[in-house]
């Protein structure tokens, strides 16, 4: 079984139900936030991945990964978007992320990206 938790910050609550629903019928264990506000305020300590749509009201998942980098927090993040344009492209690229994926998600796409991440983190000191 995966090691540490995921994460999963979107305001939509049905996206996040599901893609908590599909995470833990592979036996990895989620938390849910609707906002990027609420998840910066919880405790963080056992996160091992971010899954975080982009586009939500008040802070973006895009900006909630710059707040990450710029703290130093080297969490895996997978970003999910309805909206890969090549200027988010091109605003993602050096960000360091785990992923992209467009909406709708393709759930083995999103399971081998989070596989792929817990294994990287649980590889860290």
């Amino acid at each position: 079984m995966p090691k540490g938790l995921v994460a999963i910050v979107d305001d939509d609550e049905m996206v996040r139900m599901a893609t908590a629903s599909l995470l833990n019928s592979f036996g990895i264990f989620t938390l849910n936030f609707a906002s990027a506000r609420q998840f910066l305020e919880a405790n963080r300590k056992n996160i091992a991945c971010l899954i975080t749509d982009i586009q939500m009201p008040d802070m973006s998942g895009l900006d909630l990964l710059r707040v990450l980098r710029q703290a130093r927090d080297r969490v895996p993040v997978i970003l999910i978007t309805a909206f890969a344009t090549p200027t988010l492209l091109t605003q993602i690229e050096p960000l360091e992320t785990a992923g992209l994926l467009e909406k709708p998600l393709d759930g083995d796409k999103l399971i081998s990206l989070v596989l792929a991440a817990l294994d990287e983190d649980s590889e860290q000191p």
